[in-house]
């Protein structure tokens, strides 16, 4: 269950911006119901997984054509 959270929320993170990301963040260090979401902080053990699933979310939605 919580792949698939990090999962939607690099979707999100990606489709929305880091406008979303910086709103997101900022609920999650406030306001102790989105501590689901700990795993964006970069101390967080999980953040690795949350970042590298970002990146691949990224070149799916975002791809370069650099060839």
């Amino acid at each position: 269950m919580e792949l698939v959270i990090i999962k939607l929320t690099a979707g999100f993170v990606v489709r929305y911006g880091m406008l979303f990301c910086r709103d997101l963040m900022k609920k999650v260090v406030d306001k102790p119901q989105f501590q689901l979401f700990k795993f964006m902080v970069a101390t967080d053990r999980r953040f690795h997984v949350y970042d590298v699933v970002v990146d691949a979310v990224s070149n799916i939605l975002e791809p370069s054509y650099d060839a």
